[in-house]
């Protein structure tokens, strides 16, 4: 399996989320996304047990489903992509708006987008994504 295929794979996992959970594109939802990405993939940092679980979704599921997926593309996508300088390179694969959904949405709606590298800062602690009402 390739990149282009691992990313379509995570992006059409959040359209299916999106379905039950439509909070999945509120800009909260985005940015952390975005901070987790930018830091585990296009920085090129280890999954660890630090790894963020909590991304503003309306509820505890939600949150598991974005995870989950989440944690999922990240390794399997370091994995295949370890030759790939970090930084730009990376943040490039991220933004390529040729990779759609299923339904033909792009990254931007899922994972908000930036128009330079984001600096290498690690992703903030949960406390301030879990509040559920």
């Amino acid at each position: 399996m390739n990149f282009r295929a691992i990313y379509e794979k995570y992006l059409n996992t959040l359209e299916n989320i999106s379905n039950d959970h439509e909070e999945t594109t509120d800009t909260d939802v985005r940015e952390r996304l975005h901070e987790v990405i930018n830091w585990y993939f296009i920085w090129g940092k280890s999954v660890d047990s630090e790894f963020p679980l909590l991304y503003s979704m309306f509820s505890p599921e939600g949150d598991a489903l974005i995870a989950q997926a989440t944690k999922n593309f990240i390794e399997q996508a370091s994995e295949i992509s370890s030759k790939i300088p970090v930084g730009a390179k990376r943040n490039a694969m991220i933004e390529d708006s040729s990779v759609l959904t299923k339904s033909g949405e792009s990254y931007d709606l899922y994972l908000g987008s930036a128009e330079t590298v984001l600096p290498a800062e690690k992703p903030a602690n949960d406390d301030l994504y879990g509040d559920y009402d």
